[in-house]
């Protein structure tokens, strides 16, 4: 486990006083607060979101690395059984059917070039882009939701969002407009009678949660989906949202 997951506020910032070779009076002097302050708060007392921010910015880092410092902030996409079935099927489908192909055409055997590199390129160059469009996991941090692609991350500002709620099976009737379903996730632009048209990074349909950020709903299925509420609600408090709903 993550050396951050496990620390408290008080440890945290007890081990950031300590990387810097500070006294707690020196981060008291720093931060503008007072020596007993820093002591009640390393000695586990929990700070006010005020003093919180007065040691992160002595401190140069982000309020949410010391008031999340006992919470997770990733949370992996973790793949459900029926999707591995139908991704793994759907990969065993066009790879079979390019070999029969070229066996069909007896291109090896008429040495026909084009037509053997056409048939291991497209089979090849779909697992690619499947792969450039699946969903790694999400991350809770610096002010963002980051969901991260292969190679690059989505971002979504907190300051932005008004809703979040666990729904289990939130995908539930949902129509695929623009995206994929059944392989490497459920991602793209979707629509049902609940959610309306909503973006989805999901790839497990049973551990879903609704994201709203103004008109735009996004859903996501993290590892932990309460876990991931509760760092998305944190978060989201430190930035003072406007009416987010947890």
């Amino acid at each position: 486990m993550d050396e951050q997951q496990i620390m408290n506020c008080g440890e945290r910032i007890k081990l950031e006083r300590l990387k810097r070779s500070w006294t707690q009076e020196q981060l008291a002097e720093r931060s503008g607060t007072s020596t007993r302050t820093v002591q009640r708060i390393e000695r586990g007392q929990d700070p006010s979101l005020a003093t919180l921010r007065l040691l992160a910015d002595a401190l140069a880092i982000e309020v949410e690395e010391l008031s999340g410092a006992g919470r997770r902030n990733h949370f992996p996409a973790l793949w459900s059984k029926q999707l591995k079935v139908t991704t793994v099927g759907f990969f065993v489908f066009i790879y079979s059917v390019s070999a029969l192909m070229l066996w069909l055409t007896d291109a090896f055997r008429q040495e026909r070039e084009g037509l053997v590199v056409l048939g291991l390129l497209f089979p090849i160059g779909i697992s690619v882009f499947c792969m450039m469009a699946s969903v790694g996991g999400y991350s809770v941090k610096g002010g963002l939701l980051m969901i991260h692609r292969l190679g690059w991350s989505m971002k979504y500002p907190l300051t932005e969002l008004s809703e979040v709620r666990v729904v289990p099976h939130a995908m539930m009737g949902a129509m695929k407009v623009v995206g994929f379903e059944g392989v490497f996730g459920s991602i793209g632009l979707f629509r049902n009678g609940v959610l309306g048209f909503f973006r989805a990074y999901v790839t497990d349909k049973g551990k879903t949660v609704v994201l709203a950020f103004g008109k735009k709903r996004i859903v996501v299925s993290p590892d932990d989906p309460e876990a991931f509420k509760q760092a998305i609600t944190a978060a989201g408090e430190l930035l003072e949202p406007n009416g987010l709903d947890a």
